[in-house]
């Protein structure tokens, strides 16, 4: 929220958040293929609390880098539309900016496909995870489904 100089109550893009990164970023093409691959996964799992306070930064040297990974959720509820916008979309069609937002984080169409595959992959193996880690069944079954249909309307915009 500080790297673009937001406001709490306010609606954000990534698109915002990635051409801050280019002027503040330690190394702007890694941090933006990590902002892509952040994105990809808020949208695989349905996470629609992707607040920029939820996109932490770590100052390092002078410049910005993304921080590890924290408050991630899946939402079952696909009526839920996500906080932070990519391209304007926050609804089921976000899938489909998340193609035009590769462009914006330069990451290009194969190495685009490529994350979302390994995101999609990883994602689908919640189910899996929360069975080994003692979760209840309807509720692994609740969050595994939103999942799903989440990770198919990537596979579609992306041909996986």
């Amino acid at each position: 929220m500080s790297l673009i100089g937001g406001r709490d109550g306010l609606s954000y893009d990534y698109v915002e958040v990635a051409e801050a990164l280019v002027d503040w970023a330690s190394n702007a093409r890694a941090e933006l293929e990590k902002l892509f691959r952040r994105a990809a996964l808020s949208v695989a799992i349905n996470n629609t609390d992707d607040h920029l306070r939820n996109l932490g930064l770590l100052r390092e040297e002078g410049r910005w880098g993304f921080s590890p990974a924290f408050d991630i959720n899946i939402n079952p509820d696909l009526r839920h539309t996500h906080v932070t916008a990519v391209y304007g979309e926050t609804g089921a069609a976000i899938a489909e900016s998340l193609g035009e937002f590769a462009e914006v984080c330069e990451v290009g169409t194969e190495r685009a496909r490529s994350i979302v595959a390994s995101t999609v992959n990883a994602s689908r193996q919640c189910a899996a995870f929360a069975k080994k880690h003692g979760c209840k069944q309807a509720e692994i079954t609740l969050l595994a489904g939103a999942v799903e249909n989440r990770c198919a309307a990537l596979e579609k915009v992306f041909g996986l």
